[in-house]
């Protein structure tokens, strides 16, 4: 199944391995419109999470499903351009100097998404 990682032995996903960003998405489950992300290369928009669902049910990152490092250490993140990329971060610690809590939790206090 495409949605589920090979590497997840959580046995928490329930068929997902992944998690959609938060920030991408208002309260009431719509999602951004393209041109408030205004630094698509720099928002993450999918990564490695656990417990994860299928959206809407859940699966939102910040909001119930966080980053999960299975990979090496790490995750591997899908930004809003499309592009993916492999990231080596201690995800057990909350440093918000990191690079997965940036793209995650504060694309708009970055200036990437408005």
């Amino acid at each position: 199944m495409m949605f589920t990682c090979p590497s997840d032995e959580s046995g928490e996903s329930e068929g997902v391995s992944y998690g959609y960003s938060a920030a991408l998405t208002y309260p009431d489950g719509t999602g951004v419109m393209d041109e408030f992300v205004v630094s698509p290369s720099e928002v993450g928009a999918t990564c490695d999470a656990t417990p994860s669902q299928a959206y809407p049910a859940g699966g939102l990152i910040g909001d119930g499903a966080t980053p999960e490092s299975r990979h090496s250490r790490g995750i591997v993140v899908s930004y809003c351009d499309g592009h993916a990329k492999y990231i080596q971060d201690n995800l057990a610690s909350a440093d918000e100097s990191s690079e997965v809590y940036r793209i995650f939790y504060r694309p708009r206090e970055e200036g990437w998404l408005k």
